[in-house]
């Protein structure tokens, strides 16, 4: 019985996760402070005022999509409209969106942050982010990892690059025949490799489970 309680337990803390998230709370100690970390790029604070510059919200966008992507992005919280997106030789555009992905970028309605998305949600989206810090009821600063924003509040926006979003082109859709062919390819190396040896002792009985491949 308790067993059973523990797996439903573990159910229901596995859907909430998956539903909501829960930003946490992190104390910002020294300058250049990583924390958080996306896809590599990491999220750095410092403990003075960083509205401009290589700390603020926008300086961690333009990393961002500087590194992963190799795209330039500019006019960030300056001219009432969505940033400006730039890579010689290819079509770039930033495409409104109403379904936040990994990769999206995301921009208060106020037009004075900006953050990239990590996680999708069935509202909204959790966001990696720099600057967004305050002071706590102790007078410790801090930030916020993992914090979810909502369509309420903010724009969240596409790159697409050659007609190609950056999620597909970082983690390509596969296609029908793909996802089926996988299926049973995956079906037929559980059947080869798997085993059982049969003896006068149950416990020598055994069926090892391989790895299937995505």
């Amino acid at each position: 019985m308790k067993q059973l309680a523990a797996l439903f337990l573990a159910l229901v803390f596995a859907f909430v996760s998956g539903v909501f998230a829960f930003a946490e709370q992190v104390p910002v100690t020294c300058d250049g402070q990583q924390i958080d970390e996306f896809a590599g790029v990491p999220a750095l604070y410092v403990t003075y005022p960083s509205d401009r510059g290589e700390y603020c919200c926008a300086g961690y966008v333009m990393r961002f999509y500087r590194q992963i992507f190799g795209v330039t992005v500019t006019d960030i919280n300056t001219c009432g409209r969505e940033p400006t997106v730039i890579l010689p030789g290819h079509e770039v555009k930033l495409v409104m969106t109403s379904q936040p992905q990994p990769f999206d970028l995301a921009q208060t309605k106020n037009r004075t942050h900006v953050a990239v998305v990590k996680k999708s949600l069935p509202v909204g989206a959790v966001v990696i982010e720099q600057n967004y810090k305050y002071y706590d009821p102790t007078g410790q600063l801090v930030a916020e990892r993992d914090r979810t924003v909502t369509p309420d509040e903010y724009y969240f926006y596409r790159l697409y690059i050659d007609g190609r979003s950056a999620c597909d082109i970082l983690h390509p859709q596969k296609s029908p025949f793909e996802i089926i062919f996988g299926f049973f390819r995956n079906l037929l190396t559980f059947i080869k490799n798997s085993s059982i040896l049969i003896s006068g002792n149950a416990a020598d009985r055994y069926c090892p489970f391989p790895e299937f491949s995505v």
